[in-house]
């Protein structure tokens, strides 16, 4: 469903006095943390509303999420923060995901417009607008050129907005390299990148990984075990601030030159298997293979073509937090080995 009036129709009764909350997936990624940004900017250029909260759920975990965080200041809000205060805003948008998959904590939100770029189609409000381009970062900007609006290249804050869309293009795209990327996003680039904050969006690309992050890297490359061009390696016990490592390391081995598709995993807090999947093999569908691997554990799993993740709770089996460490490292073993043995059973199947 494609609406390119969409944002104007959900802001038609607003007054100075509306409050808009605008929320996206959980864990927030440079995509979606650059599209709240984008609507962000766009309703205060064609509505009289004034305050408009981006909020979030999860985490600003991964490190190039924080450089965007202090770089490009989003001003965002931790939905566990504001209680029952959420109950203030008369309107709720959401965008980079749909319903079912937002970050919206315990709290059950009615969302007055949603706005996406993957494609799919349940469970989706009317108010709605998708045109599948590769980020959604460039589908509010494709809204933004709808309104006539440009930025203004003497303007320190839409030279950051700019730079957030960029960012958002260059993350979800592979730098316009990925299957996904459509003319959409390659025009968006084009347009904006004389726009941008040249030295805000060298540091937000370049970021530093954490020395844990090097050092595990370097450390899980001889066990990781390649069958006919699929890898698969767990890579241990961590925090869930450092879950975004996973995908890191996803990245990293998806890249050999004798490997088609990277399935990369972990155990957080002791109570959570995650993994993420990489794939340039056009044979196997990444979404459908996150949802087998999250669903058949009662966790969850999803993506798109080439990328996704899944992870399933391990309810009694939890590694307790005061476990001696011998014995927490044994367990992990024996699921290290249950979980290899799993994906490729499934993978096979």
């Amino acid at each position: 469903m494609t609406n390119i009036n969409c944002v104007n129709e959900a802001l038609k009764d607003c007054n100075d006095s509306t409050e808009i909350a605008i929320l996206t997936h959980k864990f927030p990624d440079p995509d979606a943390i650059s599209s709240m940004m984008a609507l962000k900017w766009l309703i205060q250029k064609i509505s009289p509303v004034k305050i408009i909260n981006l909020i979030y759920d999860g985490g600003i975990s991964h490190p190039q999420n924080q450089v965007l965080d202090n770089l490009l200041e989003p001003n965002m809000i931790k939905i566990d923060d504001l209680g029952s205060s959420l109950e203030k805003y008369s309107k709720f948008f959401l965008v980079d995901t749909i319903p079912i998959n937002a970050g919206i904590g315990k709290n059950l939100i009615n969302f007055d417009l949603v706005i996406d770029h993957h494609k799919e189609p349940e469970q989706l409000p009317t108010s709605y607008y998708n045109i599948h381009a590769g980020s959604c970062a460039a589908t509010i900007y494709q809204l933004i050129k709808h309104n006539k609006l440009e930025f203004d290249e003497d303007s320190e804050i839409d030279k950051k907005i700019a730079t957030a869309i960029l960012i958002g293009i260059a993350t979800d795209t592979e730098v316009l390299c990925s299957q996904e990327t459509t003319t959409i996003d390659v025009q968006t680039w084009s347009e904006l990148l004389n726009k941008r904050d040249h030295g805000i969006l060298s540091r937000i690309i370049k970021y530093g990984r954490p020395k844990l992050w090097v050092e595990t890297k370097a450390s899980i490359i001889s066990k990781v075990k390649i069958h006919d061009g699929l890898a698969i390696v767990g890579i241990g016990m961590f925090d869930s601030k450092h879950r975004d490592l996973i995908a890191d390391i996803a990245d990293d081995i998806k890249s050999w030159d004798e490997v088609h598709t990277a399935i990369v995993f972990a155990m957080l807090d002791g109570n959570t298997i995650s993994g993420s999947v990489r794939s340039t093999n056009s044979g196997i569908s990444v979404p459908s293979l996150c949802k087998i691997l999250g669903t058949t554990k009662k966790g969850q799993g999803g993506g798109k073509p080439g990328k996704g993740a899944y992870t399933y709770p391990l309810g009694g089996s939890s590694i307790d937090t005061d476990e001696e460490e011998e014995i927490a490292q044994k367990t992990w073993e024996l699921f290290e080995i249950k979980e290899y043995h799993r994906i490729l059973k499934t993978v096979n199947d």
